[in-house]
């Protein structure tokens, strides 16, 4: 008997992506083995967050500036690791001895926020094909605007700039970061993200996200947010 070929599995829209350019001397080649984030955030761009916020290595780092910003958005698929032990996954054969724990704490402040930040805003963007199924209403593409808090290091200096909740038994155990964020429905990719301290009002963050809401956009949101800020 012979039987049906299997169904085929619905594209995705990462295969819809232009291939990926030729590896640069600056990306290092464990980091195939993520080709679709290596396709959305080619290194061209990481270097030009760096040059733009003064934040590029000025000289011959064992953690230059371009492979830790590789390791702080690795750790964000590996939240459950430290630093180093990320790297060690990204390099898991090197013939150089690895760098100490301390060096990672230390190459990650000097990185800072700024050149994250940057480019975060340069590089997401709405991922969904032109017709993709329930990612467009008419021409217009629908994404949800929605507020979350979490949590940060319990420091003195996140506790100042963050603070926390509080009830009649005390503050919270950790500080906590207050987001607003735009998510394309159809691809859950995130677009756009405001934040500000547990103080700052969802509202408010929100208004940030509305005000810079490029054209040919249906959002959905609470009802709750459409009050004055």
């Amino acid at each position: 008997m012979i039987l049906p070929p299997p169904p085929r599995p619905a594209p995705s829209p990462l295969d819809r992506l232009a291939p990926c350019p030729p590896l640069p001397s600056v990306c290092d080649p464990q980091l195939l083995l993520f080709p679709s984030l290596y396709c959305l955030l080619p290194p061209a761009a990481i270097l030009a967050a760096l040059r733009d916020t003064g934040t590029a290595s000025q000289r011959q780092r064992r953690l230059p500036a371009h492979d830790v910003v590789w390791l702080v958005i690795a750790q964000s698929l590996f939240r459950s690791r430290g630093l180093a032990k990320v790297w060690r996954h990204l390099h898991p054969s090197r013939d150089e001895p690895e760098p100490a724990d301390s060096s990672f704490t230390q190459a990650r402040q000097r990185l800072g926020a700024r050149p994250l930040e940057l480019l975060f805003h340069r590089v997401c963007r709405p991922v969904a094909p032109a017709g993709m199924q329930g990612a467009f209403h008419g021409r217009w593409l629908v994404v949800a605007l929605d507020g979350t808090v979490l949590e940060a290091p319990d420091t003195p200096a996140n506790r100042r700039a963050l603070g926390a909740a509080s009830n009649q038994h005390g503050p919270a155990a950790f500080p906590q970061v207050r987001l607003a964020a735009l998510c394309e429905v159809g691809c859950h990719a995130v677009t756009d993200v405001a934040i500000g301290s547990y103080h700052h009002s969802e509202q408010a963050l929100s208004a940030r996200l509305l005000q810079r809401l490029p054209a040919g956009r249906l959002v959905l949101l609470d009802r709750g947010l459409l009050r004055p800020v």
